[in-house]
Parts: structure tokens; sequence; C-alpha cells
């Protein structure tokens, strides 16, 4: 109940309610101030500092800090070399298991559709590899080639000793998780598959997993390499053909960019950078990928590996000439060796190159930082003044971390958290926050306060709806835009009757009805558009998409009826009971905001939605709980058990359409199990739509006698087929007699008889609004 209050000088002293709300207001205005918190905050920093002794603090010996870089060059060293080997590893492991299916199964030498699968598997789950492809000792060629996250190509090479080599070039495009060709190319090309490096190192050492040297892919420009192994042939005299899986190392650097950037917590990871290079010094992987590639030095000529000579990063520059110079060696390198190198060009500056071998590939990972980062030089004179800066500063961090984290962040924390839960419209979760802060514990009154009007707000409007206002952060306007949906119309039977029956009565079981049914149609994923009397208006699909709308209404709409089921079995004494009549219709309608400035109502509009009204208010002709509309059917037609009820031309529509009886969900998998009495009926349905009026009576009556308890569509069904017969035989002898007249004299009924004339005008029936 709402209680509203004016203040009115005259009439006396405040309520109890106004005195309980002025009382509120007070206990949210009181506590500590932030003006005295921080008062009291500079006093105590104030006396602790006054008697505080500073003292200096000797410099750290240059030995601790060169141990300090290197102890931070190893363990980022680490970090890149634990990166490499799991990139190498997985290319590894993915290969053997390539090379144990293919041993397996002999097959997928011979099998290209069972072939292409496992390799476009392979590549979508492997972000790295470029190539996957076989080998064969007659120099064909098949592989699956990635391009770029979204184009493939299938590349099937067949090679002659004597004729042209051809080769079948199929592109793919990925899009919605299914590869779409969109294209295929057959081209004459010189390619033996038993020349290429990484074949023939395959076949040098059967069994074995070889890795090639450095090279650029020349599809996409990167720097990459393949590992291959050689597959046995059953007589053991030869492989029988090669598996190569083509690696790119872009992944290296985008893990070295990672390591190494401006926003890292270390210092030394901001201001160093790291690099991967081979044992001949060409670059492998960097931040900077323009250093990784050289540019073809000829037109249409290929890229190259950049030599670590040819870098123009100054970085890269300082570690080629410390190289050059003999300051440092990768020969013979097995362990991570540290140098302090000065720069040519600023001798002020020095860095700390630490370079370490990667015994798989014979390559060399180094990183660069520059001593800076550990050597801080410190004038003396400024020592006690630095170092009581610093005491002073950790004592007021401490001072404040602490009284912020006990005075404002824990409270903020849990003040924002609740504004969290009220975007997300989770209202159950804001309660009042404690605090000593006059200004937190107003803030947190107001919140309660927000959730209090939010929570009846939210009362007038779709559940659904409520968050996506607040998320979106912007006011409701009016608009909608055109979507599938599925609308569902339900009204109580006899409600006239009932309501004159019960009075001001009414609105109590009213209630408990409409809380039954919403509960029901919300467990489905509906959203209730409004109550219109006794009718609930509710839709599926919007304002959060639903794949499946039309199965969720269905459900919904059974789960009500049964619901009603139940309460009428379990009535007693003077209970009411309601039973109700559910329309549901699918379709394309406009869903969105209509009204006016002042007011507006989500809602939808559309053919479907007055189908569904129109399909409600069908039910009393046939004495049905729940009827849907075709596209209904069809959407949901294996979640469902239904049958096809009969032919009926909606109100300002001149096609008729077919509409069904929802009976029951379906539950398992495949198509439902239709009940005989219902084919018994579909098949009735069937004659009544050709007008074999005989026939339909016949199985109208068997659906009925099967049917448990009788068929009350049936019936109807019967009614209208011994109407129809009856008309027919009246016009028979009208048109008997009219034969009997002279050819100037007949007359125009019996042209009901033409075959022209539509097989089911006969069955179909124009319902009430």
């Amino acid at each position: 109940m709402t209680n509203i209050y004016e203040h009115n000088p005259v009439a006396g002293p405040l309520s109890s309610a106004q005195k309980e709300d002025a009382s509120r207001q007070n206990n949210a205005r009181g506590g500590l101030s932030l003006q005295k918190l921080f008062l009291l905050f500079s006093v105590i920093t104030i006396l602790i500092t006054a008697i505080v002794i500073f003292v200096p603090f000797n410099s750290t010996a240059r030995e601790n800090i060169d141990n300090l870089a290197r102890k931070v060059n190893a363990e980022t060293v680490l970090r890149v070399a634990t990166e490499v080997s799991s990139l190498l590893q997985s290319a590894e492991s993915v290969q053997d298991s390539l090379y144990q299916m293919f041993v397996s199964s002999p097959e997928l030498m011979s099998n290209i559709y069972r072939r292409e699968g496992i390799f476009f598997s392979i590549l979508k789950s492997n972000p790295s590899f470029s190539w996957i492809s076989f080998g064969m000792p007659n120099g064909d060629f098949f592989g699956v080639q990635r391009a770029d996250p979204t184009n493939y190509r299938i590349v099937d090479s067949r090679h002659s000793q004597r004729g042209r080599d051809l080769r079948n070039t199929e592109k793919y495009l990925y899009a919605n998780g299914e590869y779409i060709s969109v294209g295929h190319q057959l081209t004459e090309k010189k390619y033996d598959a038993t020349q290429r490096p990484w074949y023939k190192r395959a076949v040098s050492d059967p069994g074995a997993t070889i890795w090639t040297d450095l090279y650029v892919f020349s599809t996409s420009g990167k720097p990459g390499l393949n590992t291959a192994k050689a597959l046995p042939s059953s007589d053991s005299s030869s492989p029988s053909g090669v598996l190569s899986i083509a690696l790119e190392l872009e992944r290296l650097s985008t893990f070295l960019a990672a390591v190494f950037n401006p926003t890292a917590d270390s210092a030394a990871l901001r201001e160093g950078t790291g690099f991967i290079m081979t044992a001949n010094g060409k670059m492998v992987a960097f931040p900077d990928r323009d250093q990784i590639v050289m540019a073809p030095e000829t037109p249409g000529g290929r890229p190259k590996p950049r030599l670590i000579s040819e870098a123009t990063d100054p970085y890269l520059a300082l570690v080629a000439g410390a190289l050059a110079d003999g300051k440092l060696s990768i020969e013979h390198l097995e362990k991570p060796t540290t140098a302090l190198i000065a720069d040519k060009s600023d001798t002020r500056r020095a860095f700390y190159i630490t370079l370490a071998p990667d015994d798989r590939l014979d390559w060399v990972i180094g990183t660069i930082i520059p001593a800076s980062v550990f050597l801080k030089t410190i004038d003396k004179n400024n020592q006690i003044l630095l170092i009581v800066l610093g005491v002073m500063l950790l004592i007021l961090s401490a001072l404040s971390i602490l009284a912020a984290r006990l005075l404002f962040v824990g409270p903020l924390r849990k003040m924002v958290d609740q504004m969290g839960a009220i975007e997300q419209f989770r209202l159950q979760d804001v309660e009042k926050v404690p605090s000593v802060v006059s200004e937190l514990k107003y803030l947190s009154s107001s919140l309660e306060q927000m959730r209090t009007g939010l929570e009846s707000f939210g009362r007038y409007l779709p559940r659904e709806l409520l968050p996506e206002l607040l998320k979106n952060d912007q006011i409701a306007a009016i608009g909608g835009e055109r979507r599938t949906l599925t609308v569902m119309f339900s009204d109580i039977a006899n409600f006239t009757t009932i309501s004159e029956k019960l009075g001001y009565g009414l609105a109590q079981h009213l209630a408990n009805y409409f809380e039954a049914m919403s509960v029901r149609i919300a467990t489905h994923n509906g959203v209730i558009d409004k109550y219109i009397g006794d009718a609930i208006m509710a839709f599926w699909g919007a304002p959060t998409p639903n794949e499946n709308h039309a199965a969720d209404a269905c459900a919904a709409a059974v789960s009500c009826r049964d619901e009603l089921t139940k309460m009428s079995q379990t009535a007693t004494g003077d209970d009411v009971v309601f039973s109700a009549r559910f329309g549901i219709s699918t379709g394309r309608m406009l869903v969105g905001n209509f009204g006016s400035n002042n007011r507006l109502s989500y809602t939808v509009i559309g053919d479907p939605v007055n189908l569904s009204s129109r399909l409600e208010g069908l039910n009393k002709q046939y004495n049905t709980s729940i009827l849907i509309g075709p596209t209904t059917y069809q959407f949901a037609r294996y979640d469902i058990v239904a049958r096809r009820l009969d032919q009926v031309v909606v109100k300002g529509k001149t096609e008729a359409v077919d509409v069904y009886e929802l009976l029951e969900m379906h539950d398992g998998w495949g198509p439902p199990n239709i009940p005989e009495w219902v084919l018994t009926y579909e098949r009735g349905l069937a004659a009544f739509l050709v007008r074999d009026f005989t026939k339909a009576i016949e199985y109208f009556n068997k659906a009925n006698d099967l049917r448990p308890g009788g068929d009350s569509p049936s019936e109807v069904m019967v009614e209208r087929c011994q109407a129809a017969l009856h008309e027919l035989s009246k016009e028979r002898l009208i048109a008997n007699l009219s034969a009997e007249k002279p050819q100037g004299q007949q007359t125009g009924v019996a042209e009901l008889e033409s075959p022209d004339a539509p097989a089911g005008d006969q069955g179909t029936i124009t319902p009430e609004e």
C-alpha cells in the first residue's frame, strides 16, 4: 500500500510514519565527514614524521645489481624458451597424432575426403599452422592451407614423369562454422613433392620427426618452417609418403611483443626487448615484424629472412656489433651468457645482453635490457633527503592505503557491485552498506531507495526488458525492428459467467491465476506483454534472441494447460477453477517501443499477432485448448505432438491456412510418435478437403472412437460433413429439375458441381473476431 504525505504547518505534529522517515534521513547524515578524516590523518602523519629518526642507507653494491640483472635476464629468457618449446612441441604432438592416424588407417592415403576433413580440423584448432600436407612417392601432393582465418584452399597436385603436371586448387571461405566452396581452378604447374626439402629430410631419417630450415612463406610473407615425418610402407622398402606441417612463427613475435611492452609491470620489460635468431644469424622473432623479413631485392622475387647484421633496430644493431667485435659469441653456446655492452654511439649508456641456446632447433634466444634499469646514479649529497622523502612517502602511502581500504575502498566496492546488480536488475543483491563516513552512508541509503523504486517500477514492464534499458544507458525511444517471433494469446473460458458469480471477489482469484500462468510463461523464456482483462498476451524471441521461440511458446502453453488441469483435479468445495484457451502464431512482426513520447509500450505488431488472437477464439468452435498456426508448427514440429485440425480463412484474408491443435510436447529424439487416432483424424480431414464427405465421416467417427474419452473436433467435423452432404443432395435435386426444362430455361445452381470449383470450399470457415 502506498503512503502519501503532505506537510502542513497548521496540521499539528508529524505522524509516526513521517517521524520514521525523518529519523532515517538523520541517521544517513551521521558519521565523520571526509574533511575531518583527512585532517586526522594529516595530524597523525606529522607526529609520526617528527619522531622518526632518518638514517642513510649504503648504496647497493654493483655485484648485487649485476646478479639482479642476470637473474631478470635469465627468468625472461626462460619464459621465451618455454613459449618456443610449447609451440614446437604442439606441432610435433599433432604430427605424431596424424602419423598414428595414417598408420592405423591406411585408407587415409587414398580416401581424399576423409583426409581433407582431418586436415581442416587440425588447421582450425591450431592457429599457428599454415599448411597440412601429404607428399606421395610418385611426386603427387595433397595439402590444405589456411591463408588467413577465413580463407582456405585445398591443393591436389598430380605429378607426371613424362606428361604435364596438373594442379587442382579449390578455395573455401570459413563462415558461420562452415567451409563454403568459392571456386576451383585447374592449372598446369611443375611440382614434384619428392624434391621438396621437407620430403627429402623426412625420407632420409625414417620414423623421425624432422624440421626444415627457416624460410619465408610466399603466401603470407611470414617466417616459418616445416616439420615432417615419413610414413612406413607395407614392404618396408621405401616410405609410402610424407606428412608435413607448415608452422608460422608469428606467434613467437607476438609473445615477445606481449612480454616486452610499455605497460609491463617490470621496468626491465618496459624498456628492454627480446629476440630469437638461428645459429647462422637469421632472425626468427622480434616485436617489430619489419626486422624479421627482408623484402624481395627484385620485382617478383621472394622475401627472405633478415640477418641480424642487416637489422636497422638500434637494439639489434648493438647485438650485431657485439657479435662482430667478439664481445659476444654464439659458437659453442651451451648455457645462458650475460654481458654488459656499452653503446658505441653514447658511451654513457650500457645494456645487459643475455644469449641462451635452444637445443631443439639450434636457435639462440636473446634479451637486451638497459643497465639504467638496475644502475641508478644517486648523488651522495641528496641521499639523506631522498631517504627522508621515501620514508615519508612510504608512511603516507601506508596510511592512505589503510584508510582507503577500511573507510572508502571496501564500502565503495560493495556499492559499485550493487550498481552493477542494479544495471542487470538483480535487485535482490542490493542491501545497505554500513560505513562511518556520512557521504557513503547517504549514498548507500540512496541506492536502497533506488532499489525500492526500481522494484516497484519493474512490475509494470516485462522483466526481460528492464536490464536492456538500464544497460544501454539511454532513454527509450519510439521505434522497432522486424523479427521472426512467436506470440501467444490466452483467455479464460466462460469468464463472463464466472465474473458475474464472484463479483468483487474475482480480483484475488484472477491474481492467483495470473501468477500461476506468468510463472510458467517466464520459465519457458516468454515475455508477458500485457494483461487484457482475463487475457494474457505474451511473446518469445525478444528482447533477448531465442532460436527456439516457437517450441518454448508451445511448451509454455502446454505447461499452463496442465497446471490448470491439475488445479481442477485437486479443487474441493467452493474452489474457483479456471480453464483457458490458447492461440499461438509465429512469423515476421514489428517489435519495439510503440506509443507516444509520454508513454511507451514494448510490444509486437503484425499479422501473426492478429492470427494468434483469432486462433485463441477459434478454440470455442472445436472445444479445444491450444491451437497453433502453420508457421509455428513448422518451427516446432520436432518438439511437439500436434494434429492438423482444419483449414480456416481468417477474417480479412482470402487464402485458407492450416490450423493445428497442440496436444503434447515431444521430449525424445527424432520425429514425435503420432497416436493412431490423430492419423485417422487427419485422413478424415484430407477426405473432407476434397469433398469426399462420406469417407470423411467414416474416418472422423473412427477417430472419435479411438481417442479415450472421445474427440470433440471429430464430432464437429462429422456435423459439418452431414450438413455438407445435405446441401449437396439439395443441389443435385435442383440440378435434376433444371435438366428437365428447355435449354434456354436452365439456372446457374448446377455450376456448383463444376470441376473448377475449389475442392476445399466446404472445408473452410471464417472464425469470428
